[in-house]
């Protein structure tokens, strides 16, 4: 029963991405499914509840992927793989009809599921930042609260960015290029910041446009 509703969720996804969310009725995806509206009811009392689903899904699997980020490498260089993979964001650059819907239907899911992400990139962050501390890179000084803080908000500023009308990709590269620099000089220790010449010798950071 667990994994119908599961599939309901991901053909929800798959055609909330294509047409909006307005624009896909309950009768739509149980159409596409072909299940019965009362199948649908069973999981989902209404359309909302199916778009909060959906928006814990997204919100479970980017706190999975940031732990991974965060956890599988040096910590020095996981701060500048993040500084390459944000500067190269062309692909993603597709400003969706989903998040209009969601900004303008579903606002109070919105505001909580960015609170959610937020509070789940702090505590990953700050447990980061202790790592780095620990590794001997990042200063041992270091406010981690603060800092965990200003890393979250950064990081909701660039989600969101990337996803406006007036988005200007060299703008972004330049935001993330200064956020970069303040965050090395401001967290990195004597130790970390010869890792980071060695590390953007070998893999050619200074290249990246």
């Amino acid at each position: 029963m667990e994994n119908l509703k599961e599939k309901i969720v991901n053909q929800a996804i798959e055609m909330f991405l294509q047409y909006g969310i307005r624009s896909v009725s309950i009768d739509d995806i149980c159409r596409q499914m072909g299940i019965s509206k009362k199948t649908f009811y069973v999981y989902f009392d209404q359309k909302s509840d199916l778009v909060d689903a959906i928006l814990s899904q997204i919100t479970l699997q980017l706190s999975e992927r940031l732990k991974k980020q965060m956890t599988e490498k040096p910590m020095v260089e996981v701060l500048l793989d993040f500084a390459a993979k944000e500067r190269n964001l062309q692909e993603m650059h597709r400003p969706p009809q989903v998040v209009f819907d969601l900004e303008k239907y579903y606002p109070q899911l919105m505001a909580k599921h960015k609170k959610l992400i937020g509070n789940a990139v702090k505590q990953i962050v700050a447990q980061s930042l202790q790592r780095g501390i620990e590794e001997g890179v990042f200063w041992n000084n270091l406010d981690v609260e603060m800092c965990a803080e200003i890393f979250a908000k950064l990081h909701q500023y660039l989600m969101e960015t990337v996803n406006l009308p007036n988005f200007k990709l060299k703008e972004h590269k330049r935001a993330i290029d200064c956020a970069v620099t303040l965050l090395i000089r401001g967290i990195v220790s004597d130790q970390g910041t010869q890792q980071v010449k060695e590390i953007m010798e070998r893999k050619n950071y200074h290249k990246t446009k």
